[in-house]
Parts: C-alpha cells; structure tokens; sequence
C-alpha cells in the first residue's frame, strides 16, 4: 500500500512534465497521528486540492482509520452574480495508483471544454 509520501512523487512525475509551478505540496499530521498530504494543483481557471492520509494504528477499534486519497475542484472565480466558490467532488478512495490515475482522468476531464456543435465531426456516428 501506498503512503503520502508517494502520492509527492506521483505528483512530482507530473510536475517533470511541464508543471513544476503549478503545484504546492503542504504537509500535517493528524489529532490521531495520522500522516496527512494536500496537494493543491492549478490552472486557469480551478484549483484542484488532492489530500492523501496515510492508515493510522492507533486508532480507535470501533473507528478504523483507512488510508484515504480524494480530490476536490474549486472555481477560482465565481459565476456572474455569485459571491461563492463552487466546488465539485472528483475520484476518491483508498490511498493507492489507481485512485490516484482516477483523479488524473477526473481533472482531465473537468478541464475539458466543448468544441462546439459542428456539423462534421468524425467521432460522432
């Protein structure tokens, strides 16, 4: 299994690619002692804020901490006539790759924008 410390290196392998600004990495450590990472990834117009904690053994029997990797997306501006932020839940689960590749598919397709209504297309039928 994972940890938080891998899911910085994930994001580092990212980073090599072009997004080395474009990221802060802010770690914490939890009332259980539970180790906490959140990574906070920006474009244009959202910020992405991915938390990563790592399984804690001391927690209490009847609440078993999980190891959790979740990501959040935040408008950096707001609509025209809100004050407020939206915000919008992507991929979360466990603290392992996959998750981590689901949050990647996520933000890339919360990123995408339409094109259009064209009338040729060739990925439509």
């Amino acid at each position: 299994m994972a940890n938080v410390n891998d899911v910085v290196k994930w994001a580092s392998l990212v980073a090599d690619r072009g997004l080395s600004d474009k990221f802060d990495a802010v770690f914490d450590t939890e009332e259980d002692g539970a180790k906490r990472v959140r990574l906070d990834l920006y474009t244009q117009s959202h910020r992405y804020a991915i938390t990563a904690t790592n399984v804690c053994k001391g927690s209490r029997k009847s609440y078993p901490r999980k190891s959790y990797l979740g990501c959040i997306a935040y408008c950096r501006t707001p609509y025209a006539g809100e004050t407020h932020f939206r915000s919008s839940d992507l991929a979360d689960g466990r603290l392992i790759k996959q998750t981590w590749r689901w949050i990647l598919e996520d933000i890339i397709a919360h990123e995408l924008v339409n094109l259009g209504s064209s009338s040729f297309n060739p990925l439509r039928p």
